[in-house]
């Protein structure tokens, strides 16, 4: 454990440092014998490093998606990555003020670093590859602002989102706040999936489970920790991917209602899985 080197992976094959605004990272992965031997996990983290760093691809990596869909949440979400005024109820993020929201994901937006110096701010990512699945992510700037969709379990209000296609799965990029490495596997949310003849699919979402707390380093038992980095009073911060396999692909999904159960439940982004 270097000064300045973060752990991007566990054990430390990637790490990454970071100074004036300036980042280096360290691979120190055997790709031509890891390949042979993780040949998806490889493909996840190579097409990841390459799309965060401004690459694209003509053709998709064959990763068992065989048809992508982006969900259009422009009109759903509410708050923004960045928050300047704790507790005031404008968000962003969580409404916990600067040193505790999301400025630095999933590049830098405020050009400055953790410690307050100046640095260039890094062109936003329209898409980017994060636990498996690539996503269409919602530029703030924008946006009026706003990029992300937190729900409020004690708002007791629920969040239509229309999709009117059908899906083999649904893919989504998610955190809760729900509290820093919790252990128990409480109720975050409910996704009610409406279909067009009128029947619906649900799915409850849970910590430890299918997401966990954005400030956390636990790892969901059934999603993946997609993204992780940093705040500037907390290191690690993170976000979760979770595939859901839809029990009925043959219907038209009409919209996604999400209901909150228990603390924060926040959506970035929703592909549909062809």
């Amino acid at each position: 454990s270097s000064p300045g080197w973060r752990a991007l992976t566990k054990p430390a094959a990637l790490a990454v440092y970071e100074r004036d605004g300036r980042r280096v990272v360290l691979d120190q992965i055997l790709w031509d014998v890891s390949l042979g031997k993780e040949k998806n996990r490889c493909k996840r983290i190579g097409t990841t490093l390459l799309t965060n760093l401004g690459a694209r691809r003509e053709e998709d990596l064959d990763l068992g998606i065989r048809t992508l869909a982006f969900v259009d949440l422009k009109t759903q979400v509410n708050r923004g990555y960045v928050d300047e005024e704790k507790g005031d109820g404008q968000g962003g993020w969580t409404d916990e003020g600067p040193k505790l929201d999301m400025r630095f994901f999933p590049v830098n937006l405020v050009g400055t670093d953790r410690n307050g110096l100046g640095c260039p701010k890094d062109t936003f990512p329209e898409f980017s590859t994060m636990g498996g699945c690539e996503f269409k992510l919602i530029n703030p700037e924008t946006n009026d602002g706003k990029s992300c969709l937190v729900i409020d379990a004690e708002s007791k209000h629920p969040v239509s989102i229309p999709v009117d296609q059908t899906a083999e799965a649904l893919w989504f990029l998610h955190a809760a706040d729900i509290g820093r490495n919790v252990s128990s596997a409480p109720d975050v949310a409910k996704v009610s999936a409406k279909y067009t003849d009128g029947t619906t699919a649900d799915l409850t979402l849970r910590n430890r489970k299918h997401l966990v707390d954005w400030r956390g380093d636990l790892s969901p038992t059934l999603g993946e920790i997609a993204w992780r980095g940093y705040c500037i009073q907390h290191d690690p911060t993170v976000v979760c991917t979770y595939r859901w396999e839809n029990p009925h692909p043959e219907k038209t999904i009409c919209h996604l209602k999400i209901t909150g159960i228990q603390g924060l439940y926040i959506l970035i982004g929703l592909t549909l899985e062809k």
